[in-house]
C-alpha cells in the first residue's frame, strides 16, 4: 500500500508541475520599458504666443519636390512607442518612418500653397505635438496675428 501511495503522489506532482510549467509559459512578458513623457517636433521656425509651431514650407516644397521631410522626437528615446500623424487637409498624404524618426509629408500638386497642420502622436499614450506648415517666408509670417490662424 505505502508503494501504491508513492506512486500516486509523484504522478499527482508531476501532473501539477505540467499545469504549472504551462501556466507560467503562457503569461506575458513584463513590459519593463517606459511610456512616452513627450513628443517634440524639432524642425520649425517660429513659435507664437500660444506655442503653435510654424514652419514656411516656401522653397523646399514645390511641383518638382512634393514631399517634406518632418524630424521628430521622443522622450524618453528607449520608450515604448507607435507613432501616428495626420494632416487636417484632404489631398496630403502623411507617413511616419519610425526608424529615421521623420515624418513624410506628401502634398498633391494641387495643395501645393495650402496651409496645413501636422499633428503626431502617439498611440498608446495619446501624447501628441504638432506643425502649422506654411507657404509663406518667415519674414511675411506675423505669428501672433489673430487672423492668420
Amino acid at each position: 500500500m505505502n508503494k501504491k501511495i508513492i506512486v500516486f503522489l509523484v504522478l499527482v506532482l508531476c501532473a501539477l508541475s505540467i499545469m504549472a510549467i504551462s501556466v507560467w509559459g503562457s503569461l506575458p512578458e513584463s513590459n519593463d520599458r517606459p511610456r512616452v513623457d513627450s513628443i517634440t517636433i524639432t524642425d520649425y521656425d517660429l513659435q507664437n504666443l500660444d506655442g503653435d509651431k510654424i514652419k514656411s514650407v516656401k522653397d523646399i516644397v514645390t511641383v518638382e519636390n512634393y514631399i517634406y521631410a518632418l524630424s521628430y522626437q521622443i522622450g524618453p528615446s528607449d520608450a515604448e512607442y507607435i507613432i501616428k500623424a495626420s494632416s487636417d487637409q484632404e489631398g496630403i498624404t502623411v507617413r511616419v518612418d519610425d526608424m529615421a524618426s521623420k515624418v513624410y509629408v506628401i502634398f498633391d500638386e494641387d495643395k501645393i500653397n495650402t496651409t496645413v497642420t501636422i499633428t503626431i502622436w502617439d498611440k498608446n499614450t495619446q501624447v501628441t505635438d504638432e506643425v502649422i506648415l506654411m507657404f509663406l517666408a518667415p519674414s511675411e509670417i506675423i505669428i501672433d496675428d489673430p487672423d492668420i490662424f
